[in-house]
């Protein structure tokens, strides 16, 4: 899919992005998930909120949508993996985003 066809606000971005993510990087931490999402928001990691920014699609207590569990579950404290419902979301066509995203954190930390 090219760039500048992908919305992310568009909804139901948020999950496809984050299955598509753990689809490639599977046992990795909300931490990067959360970081590469709102790059994909909004270009930087400028005025990114480590303690509240897109936490309640990973943390139980705080979640009323039940993603944890229903699309990726944490085997291991911290490292998420998609479950079967989770696998229905990955969308092939935001691969390399994800990646362009995922390279934008890594670059700018």
């Amino acid at each position: 899919m090219d760039k500048n066809k992908i919305n992310p606000n568009k909804s139901g971005f948020n999950l496809k992005f984050i299955a598509t993510y753990i689809f490639m990087n599977p046992g990795c931490s909300a931490r990067h998930i959360r970081r590469a999402l709102w790059v994909s928001k909004h270009g930087s990691l400028e005025e990114f909120k480590e303690r509240y920014s897109y936490i309640s699609y990973f943390y139980i207590p705080k979640n009323h949508r039940g993603y944890p569990k229903k699309y990726w579950q944490s085997p291991k404290r911290g490292r998420w993996i998609l479950t079967a419902a989770g696998t229905k979301k990955i969308t092939p066509n935001l691969m390399e985003y994800v990646e362009n995203c995922k390279q934008k954190c890594v670059t700018s930390t």
